[in-house]
């Protein structure tokens, strides 16, 4: 139930920058020669890349909750830009209102949107480059390198210890291992045959380093 859950509000969060990512790259933005295939997918289509790549460069080496972690961290920053400034926007709305009357106000509300349009289009990019670092598998560029350490180390318990030997993973999950190097040796050498997550990895490393 617990994986299900976060595989749903992962698929929620990749169905967002799916939209963002194709209002970005509408063909008409672009010259004739310069539209590629990709720049012509609908939102459908990003939808399903985006939850392939995810679930093929995430989900297969991390699981369901980590995955999703790292996922609501990187998009953490555009998603509170975005709802800031549209909740800022309607918030004014009935201010103005009761100060100039609906007429009075259609003006000022108009300025205060053009005025906020190069902040929407810099957090559009913001969503659009994440969109393209899940696409790439570009893990270094996806948010704060700080933000996606705290996400792993909240999960380490769902984080399966194999994970330790993944070419995509293992120099992330090894920064979160103890200092200690028996037990930081004993846990790199049990991880590929061990069958539980790394927080039991590491309790059982720890007892044997003992």
């Amino acid at each position: 139930m617990r994986e299900e859950k976060a595989r749903r509000a992962a698929l929620r969060r990749l169905n967002t920058l799916a939209h963002v990512y194709v209002n970005i790259f509408r063909p008409e933005r672009f010259d004739e020669d310069l539209i590629e295939p990709e720049y012509a997918m609908t939102s459908r289509q990003a939808f399903e890349l985006l939850s392939s790549a995810f679930r093929r460069n995430f989900v297969e080496e991390l699981g369901e909750q980590a995955s999703l972690r790292v996922l609501l961290a990187a998009t953490r920053e555009y998603l509170l830009s975005k709802y800031i400034l549209r909740i800022g926007l309607l918030s004014v709305l009935p201010v103005l209102v009761y100060a100039h009357g609906v007429t009075g106000a259609v003006l000022p509300q108009a300025l205060l949107y053009l005025s906020t349009r190069p902040l929407a289009w810099t957090n559009r990019g913001r969503g659009a480059r994440i969109a393209e670092h899940i696409l790439s598998y570009r893990r270094d560029q996806l948010g704060s390198p700080r933000g996606a350490r705290r996400a792993l180390r909240r999960e380490l318990p769902s984080i399966p210890a194999k994970a330790l030997t993944s070419q995509r993973w293992r120099e992330q999950l090894h920064e979160l291992l103890p200092e200690d190097e028996a037990v930081r040796e004993i846990a790199l050498k049990l991880a590929d045959q061990y069958d539980g997550d790394m927080g039991a990895l590491l309790e059982t490393s720890v007892e044997l380093a003992r």
